[in-house]
């Protein structure tokens, strides 16, 4: 919803375009989520895979950084304020945790159809980070005045993205039998901080804040 909002509001067809291509990696990636919990659904009937998400998404405390930052998402309608949100904040983290750190507890766990799925739908990611940050440097390269916007509409959502960044480590590494917490969470930060960089957004605050 929010990446097809960014493209109904976009000030230019060519980032409509983008957010088009997005829009449909996301409705890829409910697909393909949605087949494999039926096919573990029937190969595993007494799991009850696809009965009780809701459950865990609205009680399960690891889950809420995401949450929170998927709702608060809902309710931004500045196009500035979602693109920063989304694009450069809520995104990237919760896409680096459940689909690439996803992708090595899996392996670990021998769930390697799982990890494949993952690792396919994070080329998506890549794509979408590639033209986020590129549009950043094209909005920076412009005027001077529109770096300081964005790095204060990244500082707005720093908050969110810490609590994204603890509590969705600790929901992955609840499942490891071999990485800690601490180990995914410290990937996941220096995968958004060199994500960043690119964007031509950190600071030596902030990067001294992501470890």
């Amino acid at each position: 919803m929010m990446s097809a909002y960014l493209q109904q509001l976009a000030p230019s067809s060519y980032i409509g375009n983008c957010s088009a291509f997005q829009t449909a990696d996301q409705l890829r990636r409910i697909q393909r989520v949605a087949y494999r919990t039926k096919q573990l659904d029937l190969a595993y009937p007494a799991r009850s895979f696809g009965k009780t998400e809701r459950r865990e998404w609205e009680g399960r405390r690891e889950w809420q950084g995401m949450r929170k930052g998927i709702e608060r998402l809902l309710v931004t309608f500045d196009w500035d304020d979602a693109f920063v949100g989304l694009n450069l904040v809520v995104k990237p983290l919760v896409d680096e945790i459940t689909l690439h750190q996803f992708a090595i507890v899996a392996r670990d766990l021998d769930a390697n159809l799982d990890a494949m799925i993952a690792d396919n739908l994070f080329l998506d990611v890549k794509r979408s980070c590639q033209w986020s940050a590129a549009l950043c440097q094209f909005f920076i390269a412009a005027s001077p005045g529109n770096r300081e916007h964005l790095v204060a509409l990244f500082a707005k959502w720093r908050p969110l993205a810490d609590d994204i960044l603890d509590t969705g480590s600790k929901l992955l590494g609840s499942f490891s039998q071999t990485r800690s917490t601490d180990e995914i969470a410290i990937c996941t930060a220096a995968a958004w901080s060199e994500f960043g960089r690119q964007a031509g957004l950190q600071t030596q605050e902030s990067k001294d804040a992501g470890g």
